[in-house]
């Protein structure tokens, strides 16, 4: 169900697959679930063994007799985000932050930190330093230069009929 589907799994872009093998009591409850391999991040795999565990109902295996005893089954499930399905940020609260990193001379940022009052919005900034999202800074000869970068920015929140 598209209301199972995790927002931080949205917001992260995570999907997979998830191959299971239940274990089904005589009443026909799952009484152990293993995921047992499947291109869905781990807590999609946890989530899906949860799920199954708490609502999957079977129809029981039975003996030569007709009798209802222990049994397994063995599937899988695919999580998709929902077409459409987008995570909302949080508004932003008043206050003053600053963020510092040094731009190195691949465009990458190194040595990110945020303080102050406000500090979630850079702090999610500083995530992206693996790989360059600036253009080098250029020295006097043009060669890229590696320098300290400091931003410092201020909310305030108003009436918009002021």
């Amino acid at each position: 169900m598209d209301e199972d589907y995790p927002p931080s799994a949205i917001a992260n872009d995570e999907s997979g697959t998830v191959s299971l093998a239940l274990t089904v009591t005589p009443a026909g409850l799952v009484s152990k679930c293993v995921a047992v391999s499947g291109t869905a991040p781990d807590r999609l795999k946890t989530l899906t063994c949860q799920l199954v565990q708490e609502r999957g109902r079977f129809e029981p295996a039975r003996d030569e007799q007709g009798k209802a005893v222990t049994g397994f089954f063995t599937g899988a499930v695919r999580w998709q985000i929902p077409e459409g399905e987008m995570v909302l940020q949080s508004a932003p609260r008043e206050g003053t932050w600053m963020l510092t990193f040094i731009l190195e001379t691949d465009g990458s940022m190194s040595d990110c930190q945020s303080e102050g009052e406000n500090d979630r919005y850079p702090q999610r900034f500083c995530e992206f330093t693996e790989v360059p999202i600036f253009q080098p800074i250029l020295g006097e000869e043009g060669e890229p230069v590696r320098r300290r970068v400091r931003i410092k920015t201020e909310v305030t929140l108003e009436d918009p009929d002021e």
